[in-house]
């Protein structure tokens, strides 16, 4: 009888603790299913595989609201030194020149530096020619961030 109630205890102390990790385990799964959408639009704010498509296409609509003109836009690794602890997250240099009214920069860029990816201008440029439509140029160097996390 002794031994049968030792192995009973035992054996309720084991149901018990699977009963904890598949409470855990549910627990755990829910978590992950709540928070997919927001690791889905963290991905998309800092890509993984440095596709930058949203940020390009926000900059275009950003620019077409404040009547520029995306002339160009590239892409370089940052190999300054920043000295930041940013966890997975590294910076890329984004460059991009774009035509208009000087008038319109300020703004263009206050609300370029709101995008919720967290870009810091570092650099701006422009020149006193003026294209067919009396239109200044000028170029901009961004400093974004994209994901060094693995894909694990």
């Amino acid at each position: 009888i002794f031994t049968l109630r030792s192995e009973i205890t035992t054996k309720q102390n084991i149901l018990e603790k699977l009963e904890n990790k598949i409470d855990n385990t549910v627990n755990l799964r829910e978590q992950k299913d709540q928070n997919l959408l927001t690791f889905q639009k963290m991905e998309k704010l800092f890509p993984r595989d440095k596709n930058f498509s949203l940020m390009m296409s926000n900059i275009e609509a950003l620019a077409n609201k404040y009547d520029y003109e995306v002339k160009s836009m590239g892409f370089t690794e940052n190999t300054e030194n920043l000295d930041l602890d940013l966890n997975h997250l590294a910076p890329t240099n984004l460059n991009f020149s774009i035509s208009g009214s000087q008038q319109n920069l300020v703004p263009f860029m206050q609300e370029l530096e709101s995008f919720p990816n967290s870009p810091t201008i570092r650099q701006v440029s422009f020149t006193n020619e003026t294209d067919e439509n009396g239109r200044k140029f000028y170029s901009l160097g961004v400093l974004i961030y994209h994901n060094e996390a693995s894909n694990e």
